[in-house]
């Protein structure tokens, strides 16, 4: 597990979180999901994309798949670290592969 502490340079709490997770999950292997209120979302360190339309989008993350159910959904960057897709997300659920 990650500890973090408490700056006493008076720098913002959240000063090297961003790294230290993205260093956590490149060490790890698991996806990195974010979503972005409900019109888009990035993937990173996904292992490919298993199903794809404008209703679902289906996504081997290793251990689990991950589903993205919603309307008008688009692929907008595609590269093999990262995924960016823009569109209604409805519902995210995870299944065990």
């Amino acid at each position: 597990m990650m500890a973090l502490k408490k700056s006493g340079d008076g720098a913002p709490p959240d000063s090297g979180i961003r790294e230290k997770v993205s260093a956590f999950f490149e060490l790890s292997g698991d996806a990195k999901i974010t979503i972005i209120g409900n019109g888009e979302f990035i993937v990173e360190n996904y292992k490919g994309i298993t199903e794809y339309g404008s209703d679902l989008i289906k996504i081997n993350a290793g251990k689990l798949s991950i589903c993205f159910c919603g309307k008008n959904m688009e692929i907008k960057t595609l590269t093999q670290e990262l995924l960016y897709v823009t569109g209604r997300v409805c519902s995210v659920t995870f299944e065990q592969r």
